[in-house]
């Protein structure tokens, strides 16, 4: 009887101890679930589970695959691994506030390499290369010279008109440049350097689109377009999608598309990311509850100056073509 009593108490205690044990994985992975879980972004208003945005580097532009060319678009002579031009500013958090400038100054230098691989010259005391100034840009380390008010801002026509043509976009407000200067490209300007003066595409485009489908499909449209050509491409945006944001500029290099030929992801450099590289985003339409509208944003991976990434929404956006010569 007593061997009886001992069986069935060390079986109770067996089976105790198994109930105990999964109770135990129950409440530890109940309590990992809950850790994982707590931590969200709070992306175009929704909640969202948090993604983690790697800086990827994307392929390389092939030009002897034409699947891959179907899907990867960029302004003439750029791919991946060089062709694009990224001015950084020196200060952190914040230099003076010329990213208009920078971004001008990316696309005409861009344009000018173009051009000087033609075989053509460019016009005497036109700045060009990296220079020997502290931004490594000759044609920047110039322009940052030439404005005044800079800290009042600008935009990217203003850089473009006065370096091209020597004007003043006389935009209220904004940094302005000194009387006669700039106009380096004056003597080649017309039917070979062929630029806008004014915006080819902005939010008013798609922000009065029903959905965010059809919102990305003007987007993707006039964007593709554009880079066809082989233009480089100024973007103005802000830094916040929805209400709120400050207002900079940014170069736009070329495109993911995919087989429904909608943007998926673009290329760009930032002067305020202090790094030299060209960082891949990417893109997606999204319902701006407040204002009734449609945004096109996108993601910016983490880094140096953007420690959690962002979310960026597009404004605007400016052309370069590339130089448009013929050959006897």
């Amino acid at each position: 009887m007593s061997m009886n009593i001992k069986t069935t108490i060390q079986d109770f205690m067996k089976q105790f101890a198994k109930v105990y044990y999964c109770a135990v994985l129950f409440l530890i992975s109940l309590y990992q679930l809950l850790l994982t879980g707590c931590e969200h972004d709070e992306y175009f208003g929704e909640k969202q589970p948090e993604v983690e945005i790697g800086q990827e580097k994307p392929e390389e532009n092939k030009t002897d695959n034409s699947a891959s060319m179907e899907h990867h678009v960029f302004a003439k002579g750029v791919t991946v691994e060089h062709g694009w031009h990224d001015v950084d500013k020196l200060k952190r958090p914040q230099d003076v506030m010329a990213c208009w400038l920078i971004t001008a100054s990316n696309m005409l230098q861009w344009w000018q390499d173009r051009y000087i691989e033609e075989g053509c010259k460019l016009p005497e005391g036109t700045p060009n290369g990296k220079g020997i100034g502290p931004y490594r840009s000759a044609i920047f380390d110039d322009a940052i010279t030439k404005f005044v008010n800079l800290n009042n801002g600008g935009n990217i026509t203003n850089g473009l008109l006065w370096y091209v043509e020597g004007k003043n976009a006389d935009i209220t407000g904004h940094a302005y440049p000194v009387p006669n200067t700039g106009g380096y490209l004056k003597k080649i300007q017309g039917r070979q350097l062929e630029y806008g003066e004014r915006f080819f595409l902005s939010y008013d485009d798609w922000g009065k689109m029903t959905t965010e489908k059809e919102a990305l499909r003007v987007f993707s449209e006039s964007l593709i377009k554009r880079l066809k050509t082989g233009a480089a491409i100024g973007v103005d945006i802000k830094t916040h999608v929805g209400v709120g944001g400050m207002l900079h500029a940014i170069t736009l290099w070329g495109a993911e598309v995919n087989n429904e030929n909608e943007v998926t992801s673009v290329y760009i450099t930032d002067s305020d990311d202090y790094e030299h590289q060209l960082v891949r985003c990417p893109i997606e339409a999204c319902n701006n509850e407040i204002y009734n509208s449609k945004e096109i944003a996108m993601k910016i991976p983490a880094g140096k100056a953007y420690d959690k990434g962002a979310t960026w929404a597009i404004m605007r956006l400016f052309y370069l073509s590339p130089p448009k010569l013929t050959h006897s």
